[in-house]
């Protein structure tokens, strides 16, 4: 994927497993090794594990995703099979930093060498100097080690050094690291095909002597990049570019956010872009960062690392808080972030990330609303218009929401980077193998690694459900039809207030709403109708629920508390308190009094009542309880149920055959019923046929008359 195809695209880290036989070898635990790419095999070849430097040659099979042990061959005629891959000649001696090279014929891709170029060997004072090939030919399937005679001039001792092909010149250049002695900068050239060394005069301003730098050749502009490393004094994190054609040194301001100065981490060429990872920071600290160099804009991109754990939530965290040892990764589980942003500085200034801009989630913007008991209700379409019917461009796949202010934009291209990648680590590898980049290996500290993880620079794309449904969008959307004259094709007038509704919504929930509209009532044509015989609040409750599904809310503030009547005709006076279990007595924590007074009970149920005001009328309910809610006597803390408003919703809903809320409406007066109120309940559930309520109320005198006459007897 380009660039300049999207200014957004996303990549993916996994970790690579092995599928191992019994003849198969195990991963080796080094760093300071070589990996290289040929015909579907990674060919690995010395390294350091701690103890000791490696000479043996494995291969790993991607296709496979197993290591293989070549087998060796006393002349590299042998055959033994097409399933075999054979190995001849002598290996080098064991080594770690040094250099291995592919190198190609255009013409011959099924033949190809690797070229081992100096290292450490672990004795005398310098490096290696020496030059060894592995001829790969059949494919791959007949491997062949060779020493061939020095000729030209050569690096001599090189160790930490970089070694990149150049295919329009078919010369490896070697970019001098260290010699054992001092930290070098010269360049040398090897000829592919005559095997010859030449020393590369080169213009401009070179880089300065350093090693355990990183370097990549980026073939379709024919640049040899060199970044970072160890000078003796300080880790760097300078790049310089050499035109391979001229031979000139360059060293471009990079824009974006530099990484950090480090050493031994890795550099590799993809598709115009150059990755680079890991690596070694002040006091050893090791870095788990990718950073991505885009050619095109001379400039390192802004990369987000997304992670997820196994319940799907993705996690952020940072390098101070992250350590990988072994294919084991720790992690803060409470360090919970939608994105992460990797550090760095730029301009020698540090920078905050940008991470805290991040859109807020679908879930935000569109919540239920029957939730959000503070936020009051709109008459106006225009909120789900502005929400859900925006006909602003969708963003594509994978991408990123843009922040509306202009001013917020990135000043470069941004990466998504998805999945688990490589812990924390040093002298790892990095090889390109097609759109994907494959780290093995390293160490971080005194842990030796093995883990193979695979960067998918460019995923394939699949196709998401995640827009909502229609029945989705319905129910989000409904809401806002609430009491709203747009779309309205009936009125309903209660007590001189027009409440506005629309028959098909009505008639959905409401089977008596759809009768009244389809069986030739006279409701059928009318615009407008009169609903009698209830109030403006409990009418407007159940349409109410019909639209949004929330349960009438009848609390009132503290302060209003105050204004609440006295009892009148047609109401229970008094207040009350109901066990769980059906019994009521009045020797426990219930004080029961009359004509307002406040009772206190231990209970833990919250109540509620209401007083609302409309047109200068004020409608109050007449019959009310209060119960403690806290389980303490601090009346600034208690709120009140109105017996009578919840009747009258639950004589609506009985009438308008809203079953839920009528079971919803039995439940609360469930709390109420108690001496003073249960008969006078027990006449509304007959009246109401709400069966529930009604066997709760005659268990209740079942009970209550036997703890009485058990009282009775006591007492005499």
């Amino acid at each position: 994927m380009m660039l300049s195809d999207e200014s957004i695209w996303s990549m993916r880290w996994s970790e690579q497993t092995s599928n191992p036989s019994s003849d198969d070898s195990a991963a080796p635990t080094i760093k300071n090794h070589s990996v290289t790419h040929f015909n579907g095999y990674l060919y690995c070849f010395g390294g350091y594990d701690g103890r000791r430097n490696h000479l043996t040659l494995l291969l790993y099979s991607i296709a496979e995703q197993r290591w293989i042990r070549p087998h060796r061959v006393v002349s590299d005629q042998t055959h033994l099979g097409d399933n075999y891959i054979v190995v001849a000649g002598s290996p080098p001696p064991g080594r770690n930093g040094h250099s291995a090279t592919l190198a190609i014929d255009p013409d011959d891709s099924d033949n190809g060498r690797i070229v081992i170029i100096g290292g450490w060997l672990g004795t005398g004072p310098l490096a290696a100097s020496d030059m060894h090939v592995l001829d790969l030919s059949n494919g791959g399937k007949h491997l062949r080690w060779w020493q061939p005679e020095v000729k030209g001039t050569p690096p001599g001792p090189c160790n930490m050094h970089s070694a990149d092909y150049v295919p329009s010149k078919r010369e490896v250049y070697v970019f001098r690291g260290g010699n054992g002695r001092e930290y070098l900068n010269d360049l040398h050239a090897l000829c592919t095909q005559t095997l010859v060394w030449r020393k590369v005069k080169t213009t401009g301003a070179a880089p300065q002597q350093r090693a355990n730098h990183s370097s990549a050749i980026l073939e379709s502009t024919g640049e040899l990049f060199i970044f970072g490393g160890w000078n003796g004094t300080e880790r760097l994190n300078d790049i310089h570019i050499l035109d391979t054609e001229t031979s000139t040194w360059t060293c471009p301001q990079a824009g974006g956010i530099l990484p950090h100065p480090r050493a031994g981490m890795t550099l590799t060429a993809l598709r115009g872009q150059l990755f680079l990872f890991g690596g070694s920071g002040t006091s050893s600290r090791c870095f788990q960062d990718l950073q991505i160099l885009d050619r095109s804009e001379m400039a390192w991109l802004d990369v987000t690392q997304y992670e997820s754990n196994g319940n799907g939530n993705r996690h952020r965290h940072h390098d101070d808080n992250h350590h990988h040892h072994h294919h084991r990764h720790h992690m803060d589980r409470n360090d919970y972030d939608p994105q992460w942003s990797f550090g760095g500085y730029y301009d020698s200034q540090p920078q905050a990330s940008n991470a805290s801009s991040a859109v807020q989630s679908q879930s935000q913007q569109g919540g239920d609303r029957a939730g959000d008991s503070d936020v009051p209700y709109t008459n106006s379409g225009d909120a789900w218009r502005s929400r859900d019917m925006s006909v602003a461009a969708r963003p594509p796949l994978n991408t990123m929401a843009a922040s509306p202010n202009p001013n917020d934009q990135d000043t470069v291209p941004s990466v998504t980077v998805h999945g688990r990648g490589p812990g924390r680590r040093a002298g790892h590898t990095a090889t390109a193998v097609g759109r994907k980049i494959y780290i093995f290996g390293g160490s971080c500290g005194s842990d030796y690694l093995n883990d193979f993880y695979v960067l998918d620079t460019d995923p394939p794309q699949h196709a998401t459900v995640s827009e909502p449904t229609s029945l989705q969008l319905i129910e989000r959307r409904l809401k806002h039809f609430f009491n709203d004259e747009e779309f309205s094709d009936v009125v309903f007038l209660v007590q001189g207030h027009r409440v506005y509704g629309h028959k098909m919504i009505l008639s959905v929930v409401s089977d008596c709403f759809r009768a009244m509209f389809t069986a030739g009532f006279r409701e059928q044509e009318s615009m407008e109708i009169e609903i009698k015989d209830c109030s403006y609040v409990a009418f407007l409750a159940l349409i109410e629920y019909i639209y949004t599904g929330k349960v009438p809310r009848v609390e009132q503030p503290q302060q209003q508390q105050q204004q609440q009547q006295s009892p009148s005709h047609g109401s229970v006076s008094g207040m009350a308190h109901s066990n769980n279990d059906g019994n009521n007595n009045n020797n426990g924590n219930t004080t029961t009094t009359t004509n307002n007074n406040t009772m206190n009970t231990n209970d833990s149920i919250a109540a509620m009542s209401i007083s609302q005001q409309h047109d200068n009328d004020t409608i109050t309910t007449q019959t009310t309880t209060t119960l403690n809610a806290n389980n303490n006597n601090n009346n600034n803390n208690q709120e009140q149920i109105s017996i009578e408003l919840v009747v009258e919703i639950l004589e609506l809903a009985d009438r308008f055959f809203v079953d839920h809320l009528k079971q919803v409406c039995e439940k609360v007066l469930q709390q109420l019923v108690c001496n003073e109120t249960v008969e006078y309940l027990l006449e509304v559930s007959n009246k109401t046929n709400a069966l529930q309520l009604q066997s709760i109320c005659k268990h209740f005198l079942r009970n209550h008359h036997q703890n009485n006459n058990t009282a009775n007897v006591q007492g005499d």
